[in-house]
């Protein structure tokens, strides 16, 4: 009888053993398929987050070019009206008759009544006392006096009324033009309100 009790414990014990086995066995292949899980899905977030990132940068980069397209544009436009702007109000740009009238015209919207001094540009040949009188005519009390003093204007006036200054010279409306235009420049590319 004592072989068959010790083939009895050797029995049982290979079973427990193989049992441990089977379940060692079947632990390791889930923790296997956990991490190959697990790879799988860091694999697959990082491919989306290289994707992301990409694209991201992508938008970035047409951002970027579509930010410097709408500068050059707005540059050159900038450019332009400067030119057109400064010389816009000149005796070179316009025929004389209508520089005259502009000149007139600005005169009459900018002139109070009381007595005021035009200065004009050095080299003016067109602005003078009679142009003043036919501006001043048929507005009340406004007296305009054409000044000896010049000014280093390209055309247009300045206009004297004790310690105001209203300058309409070329260039000044030219400054006035182009700040508008950074204002709708700064608008266009930062989307700021104006």
């Amino acid at each position: 009888m004592p072989g068959k009790v010790a083939q009895r414990i050797l029995d049982e014990a290979k079973e427990q053993a193989e049992k441990l086995r089977a379940e060692a066995k079947a632990r390791a292949e889930k923790i296997l398929a956990d991490a190959k899980s697990e790879t799988e899905e860091i694999c697959r977030r990082a491919d989306q987050d290289a994707a992301d990132a990409a694209k991201r940068r992508r938008e970035h980069l047409q951002a970027q070019e579509r930010m410097r397209q709408t500068k050059a544009e707005l540059t050159e436009k900038g450019r332009v009206l400067d030119e057109l702007f400064g010389s816009a109000l000149t005796p070179d740009a316009l025929d004389a008759e209508t520089y005259r009238e502009r000149i007139k015209q600005m005169l009459r919207r900018a002139a109070r009544p009381g007595e005021q001094e035009v200065v004009v540009g050095e080299n003016e040949k067109i602005i003078d006392q009679t142009l003043l009188n036919e501006a001043a005519s048929g507005l009340d009390a406004v007296q305009l006096t054409l000044s000896q003093q010049r000014a280093p204007i390209a055309g247009g006036f300045i206009l004297r009324r004790g310690p105001i200054e209203i300058n309409a010279s070329s260039d000044a409306l030219a400054r006035i033009a182009r700040e508008k235009l950074e204002a709708s420049i700064a608008n266009r590319l930062f989307g700021e309100e104006e």
